[in-house]
Parts: structure tokens; C-alpha cells; sequence
């Protein structure tokens, strides 16, 4: 229940599809995804690909196109609320 109170996404970038290590981690990750869904939480799975982005490795931030990376989670950040700069 702890997971259901703050959103979550979890991001892949290529080869998810023809990779049956990464396909089975995308698996878990959907269904992970359900199961926290289905007790409220706010849970997604991102397949960089499905964005537009391609080339990228399971470490996405560290690719050559790694702002367009960044941007799509700015959005989602946005999309979430949290792109607001907190005041301690």
C-alpha cells in the first residue's frame, strides 16, 4: 500500500520486444503496474520507442539523446504535478 501513495513510472528503452530479458522485464513491470493501480496508486509503464526515442540502452540517461529522454520525463513530471520546486 505504501506504493499507491506517490506516482510511479517506469521507463525502457529499446529492443523490449526482441530481447527476451528486457521483454520479461516489461512483463513484471505492466504487471507490477496493474497491481498498484488496482489499489489506487498511480503507476506506468514508458517505452521510450512509443515516444519517438530510439537508441537507447536500459541506461537512458546516460545515451546520446539523453534531453529528449529528460523532456519526457519533464512531462510526466508535469503531467503529475511534481515539477514544482518545493520550499523546505
Amino acid at each position: 500500500m505504501k506504493l499507491t501513495k506517490f506516482p510511479i513510472q517506469m521507463v525502457f528503452g529499446d529492443y523490449t520486444d526482441t530481447r527476451p530479458l528486457w521483454a520479461t522485464s516489461v512483463k513484471l513491470a505492466r504487471t507490477f503496474c496493474e497491481i498498484v493501480n488496482r489499489h489506487g496508486g498511480d503507476c506506468e509503464v514508458l517505452l521510450l520507442p512509443d515516444a519517438g526515442l530510439r537508441g537507447n540502452s536500459h541506461i537512458a540517461f546516460a545515451d546520446l539523446n539523453n534531453q529528449a529522454v529528460a523532456d519526457e520525463l519533464s512531462k510526466w513530471l508535469q503531467r503529475k504535478g511534481l515539477d514544482k520546486f518545493a520550499q523546505p
